[in-house]
């Protein structure tokens, strides 16, 4: 019979200098864009308990593409390490950024669907400092995908619950709402990735 463990690994890559450490040590320090620009993303062991931090903001990124091109990202500036945790967010995961002030900073990258929008509302209501990435010019990126040779349209995703979702106050969801139910279409992170 297999145990459940708690230790657990992310992908992580920097867009920018970004130094982790263990908050009981923090003279000692891991420049984690260095190591990404020798050898890709790297993968640190994650564990509930540990004291692993970093000065930089923390960006949670959905789709693995967005990982390997920080830098064909809008909202650079909220780049610090991108933690990526591809789909839902796991609950090890939020247990890890609960536990202690990780980074000065928390920002979710979504896919701009129902998936996304839930984790989301779930990040928020674990973390409320955390913020949700829109870009600015969402509503130009949502016309953009319509006319894709692969839109995604909103009702081809089973696990929406649209009604659970409108109940939020939350304006980023609901402009998000607003916008799928315009356009017709939800919007994959890596529509957000510049040619």
């Amino acid at each position: 019979m297999s145990q459940t463990h708690p230790y657990k690994y992310y992908l992580l890559n920097a867009h920018q200098p970004c130094l982790w450490f263990h908050l009981d040590n923090p003279e000692h320090t891991l420049d984690i864009h260095q190591l990404c620009q020798f050898s890709g993303p790297t993968s640190p062991t994650f564990h509930p308990e540990d004291d692993l931090a970093t000065d930089q903001p923390i960006a949670l990124i959905e789709h693995i593409t967005a990982l390997h091109h920080p830098d064909k990202l809008p909202g650079s500036k909220h780049l610090g390490t991108l933690l990526y945790f591809g789909g839902n967010l796991a609950d090890s995961l939020m247990h890890w950024l609960m536990a202690r002030q990780r980074a000065p900073e928390i920002w979710l990258f979504p896919e701009y669907d129902d998936v996304g929008m839930a984790n989301w509302l779930k990040l928020k209501s674990a973390i409320p400092h955390a913020q949700l990435f829109i870009p600015d010019d969402i509503e130009q990126r949502f016309k953009t995908a319509q006319h894709s040779s692969k839109p995604r349209r909103w009702e081809d995703h089973p696990l929406l619950d649209s009604n659970n979702l409108k109940k939020t106050n939350d304006a980023g969801v609901l402009q998000i709402l607003e916008l799928v139910n315009t356009y017709g279409y939800a919007l994959s992170q890596s529509d957000l990735i510049s040619s």
